[in-house]
């Protein structure tokens, strides 16, 4: 089950490296702009041709910050935190190399496998119909 309709709402903000905008592209080049065949981001040896002509736009928020409040991947109490927590994204990338998450091309972001329905990501579905 998703935890998609608990999550607070994030600002969204402009790229913190190239100023895209929240849905539109960034410069070429940008470290921050994610694969669009693995969703990594900085660098991950995909190959060009595929980075080329599929690009992920923007979503307003660092990479994978939105799915680590979906899964609750949320770190708490280190200071200078607080109370409330920071998003894990190690824990993101390494239930990534596990194979309880991954990236799925489609829909350009990481799903946790356990909420995939017919492929699919059950909360992208549920969110897609409203």
């Amino acid at each position: 089950m998703s935890h998609i309709s608990s999550i607070p709402s994030l600002p969204l903000y402009p790229c913190l490296d190239c100023g895209s905008a929240p849905g539109h592209l960034h410069r070429r080049g940008c470290p921050l702009e994610q694969c669009p065949a693995c969703g990594q981001w900085g660098g991950c040896g995909c190959g060009s041709a595929v980075k080329s002509l599929l690009r992920v736009p923007w979503r307003g928020t660092y990479p994978g910050v939105m799915e680590c409040r979906e899964f609750g991947f949320i770190r708490k109490g280190s200071d200078p935190v607080g109370p409330e927590g920071v998003e894990d994204l190690n824990r993101l990338m390494r239930e990534t190399h596990r194979g309880g998450v991954k990236w799925d091309r489609k829909w350009q972001r990481f799903v946790q496998k356990s909420t995939e329905v017919d492929g699919q990501d059950a909360a992208i579905k549920r969110n897609s119909l409203k």
